[in-house]
């Protein structure tokens, strides 16, 4: 699944967490490697259903072709930069530009302000399912284990540059 990582106030606290942010940041709990569980959909303020919008479906790894299927190539979800070309129509409202992706070419829409020559980022993913604010006193580099109401578990990384 895909996940939003942001930051959550210091004045923010949930009782179903507290022992995942021990665990996360180092203090009275198991070693930073061991993964903690929570309940990802508990009433607290560490996590938000942002919806799927119909783009998400849970994969299935399949360990080689089988008969009659379809391999359909995917990639992780990545961020990337693009140099903005010259202008070919400069009355065209919504510019788009092709960009080499893992898998080949595809085309990305410029933002309004873009200027030629500018380095535009993009991110290559789904769109977030959930919403997941960092713990205070989580460390960049742990990992969190949350199970949702329908039993999947949501491993989640906290991002480098994602102080709490």
């Amino acid at each position: 699944k895909n996940l939003e990582v942001v930051l959550v106030p210091r004045t923010a606290a949930a009782m179903s967490l507290k022992a995942a942010c021990r665990v996360i940041s180092g203090k009275n709990g198991p070693p930073e490697e061991e993964m903690i569980e929570a309940p990802l959909m508990a009433k607290h303020h560490y996590t938000t259903y942002i919806g799927v919008e119909g783009s998400i479906v849970d994969s299935v790894f399949v360990g080689g072709p089988g008969q009659n299927d379809i391999e359909a190539l995917s990639t992780p979800p990545i961020e990337f930069t693009a140099q903005v070309p010259p202008h070919k129509d400069p009355e065209q409202k919504q510019r788009k530009m092709k960009v080499q992706g893992p898998h080949g070419l595809f085309e990305v829409t410029l933002p309004e302000d873009a200027e030629v020559g500018q380095q535009v980022r993009y991110r290559l993913g789904p769109p977030p399912e959930f919403r997941i604010e960092v713990p205070p006193k989580a460390k960049p580099g742990a990992q969190a284990r949350f199970k949702r109401r329908d039993g999947v578990e949501v491993t989640v990384t906290i991002p480098p540059r994602r102080p709490s």
